[in-house]
């Protein structure tokens, strides 16, 4: 005869005789590993050390359910698994961290001006007809209307209006659901992006539930040389970047792009070049 599986009744009276806490089920732990996983990649390719008090805190938790390339069902998971081993392996972290752990870089530094140029010369000069729309869609609507991934996935055709010198707007559906308009140096490339993309085709793929849909892009262009890497996070931050120093208002950035909170646009200042002295811009004009 088989050895007999205890029940879970005995497992938790055996555990409790030594004083422990009785295992979680292979399931939960399979399930917040995997959202930890996650997590750790996502931290990892921002700078942020992976140590256990500055990596469980619920602003950074907040951030990256936002940011990454999450479905609105995986975000929530993510996040109530996180916020749960924060409030059990670091009670501290349930608000701003000190101030050591804000010395980390919340955000990757914007392109440079030579870095965009290079990135609309590759995704304008592309040897694959298909592949060439797609790269020019993620980087048009990334450096010229701030689109990340997330974004990008439900995007078909009749969510882009184009009103020929007035401009093309972006109704961007999904979580972030919003009205966005291409700024005036990508409306081209947009435009080259849209080509033969009828009102209710997907502008990237057959898809909308795919997950990763621009890094995939990228993987597949022909990007050689010393080409900057194609990020559409860092696209993202560009714009945002761009528009803080053009003096775009604040409720204005926030609302196109889409924010809850300023946190990402104050994590970008370090990396804004005034266009101006600051005697000059305060006190308005020319001094």
């Amino acid at each position: 005869m088989g050895t007999r599986r205890p029940s879970k009744a005995e497992i938790r009276r055996r555990v409790a005789q030594y004083g422990q806490e009785p295992p979680e089920g292979v399931e939960s732990c399979r399930d917040r590993l995997t959202a930890l996983a996650s997590y750790a990649v996502w931290a990892k390719e921002r700078g942020f050390e992976l140590s256990r008090t500055p990596l469980l805190d619920v602003d950074r938790i907040e951030a990256f359910t936002e940011s990454a390339d999450l479905g609105k069902w995986a975000a929530a998971n993510y996040r109530s698994r996180l916020r749960g081993l924060t409030a059990k392996f670091n009670p501290s972290g349930t608000g701003v961290q000190a101030a050591k752990v804000l010395e980390h870089q919340a955000v990757k530094p914007p392109y440079s001006a030579r870095e965009i140029a290079a990135i609309v010369r590759i995704a304008s000069t592309q040897p694959s007809p298909t592949l060439g729309r797609q790269l020019r869609v993620c980087v048009g609507l990334g450096l010229g209307a701030g689109l990340d991934s997330v974004d990008l996935k439900p995007l078909r055709g009749r969510h882009l209006i184009d009103r020929g010198e007035g401009g093309i707007r972006v109704d961007v559906p999904g979580s972030r659901a919003r009205t966005v308009w291409v700024r005036r140096s990508f409306e081209t490339l947009v435009r080259g992006g849209l080509e033969g993309v009828t009102q209710g085709r997907l502008l990237l793929g057959e898809d909308a539930a795919r997950r990763n849909v621009a890094a995939k892009i990228f993987a597949n262009a022909a990007i050689h040389g010393n080409a900057p890497r194609f990020e559409q996070s860092r696209m993202r931050t560009t714009w945002l970047a761009t528009l803080l120093i053009d003096g775009v208002p604040l409720p204005v950035i926030m609302d196109a792009a889409g924010l809850r909170s300023a946190r990402t646009l104050t994590d970008l200042l370090p990396h804004l070049e005034l266009a101006g002295e600051p005697a000059r811009l305060l006190r308005g004009g020319d001094a």
